[in-house]
């Protein structure tokens, strides 16, 4: 595969999508891993012009929270710690190889709350709302599309620094219709439970059309406290 098909990891697409407004395989078994946690946020997401869906099968959750502001990061690896995941976020840090932190065939989300967080939000986005959605918009859902794996490279040739990129499709996106129920934090543990049934998207790194996508994605998940989050540039 090409370079030109590959696809960038979260610094650079969450930086782009704040400011604008994974070897072949399925998830780890968490039996092979040495543990035996179960993914506690489940389902599928379909993107356009995708010939497979993306698989959500979430294991860890972390969260900071500080001044009615949260910054929450949600993986699909059973072997994801608080530090790896802050190294893997943080701008402007050297290359992060997310083998630890990002399974390949699925989806992990960050989301960001700017304001109104006071140990917890209650939010509910239907479809035929039309007002100014700041949370959904600080939300960003990567989803790395069927087989591949990652690989240190560059997006074009040309480009001056390296990085980590899925050899598969990248899709990148945020919620339309969906509930956020988020509760905890301030130093204690939080308890996150999401659902999310539109999204709106895209391809990222293949083209700037979009690719508008269908959901079925629930679940509840304990979320760690996790003040490394605060280092990475996108508190």
């Amino acid at each position: 595969m090409g370079p030109e098909q590959r696809a960038p990891l979260s610094r650079w697409a969450l930086s782009g999508l704040l400011l604008a407004g994974l070897g072949a395989c399925k998830p780890e078994d968490p039996k092979d891993s040495g543990t035996d946690l179960e993914p506690s946020i489940v389902g599928s997401i379909f993107p356009e012009r995708s010939d497979v869906p993306a698989n959500v099968a979430i294991y860890k959750a972390f969260g900071f929270d500080q001044n009615q502001r949260m910054l929450s990061y949600f993986s699909s690896s059973p072997n994801a710690t608080c530090e790896n995941v802050a190294d893997y976020l943080r701008v402007g840090a050297e290359p992060y190889d997310p083998e630890e932190m990002f399974a390949p065939d699925s989806c992990n989300f960050f989301i960001r709350v700017d304001q109104d967080y006071a140990g917890g939000i209650n939010y509910t986005r239907s479809a035929d709302d039309t007002s100014i959605d700041l949370i959904g918009t600080g939300t960003s859902i990567e989803c790395a599309l069927g087989e591949g794996s990652f690989e240190l490279g560059v997006l074009r040739e040309g480009d001056p620094d390296e990085d980590y990129y899925y050899s598969g499709r990248w899709w990148v996106g945020h919620p339309l219709t969906y509930t956020y129920n988020f509760s905890g934090g301030n130093e204690e543990p939080y308890t996150f439970e999401i659902s999310y049934t539109a999204l709106d998207g895209g391809y990222t790194q293949e083209s700037l059309d979009g690719a508008a996508a269908t959901a079925e994605v629930t679940g509840t998940i304990q979320g760690e406290w996790c003040p490394e989050l605060a280092s990475t540039g996108l508190f």
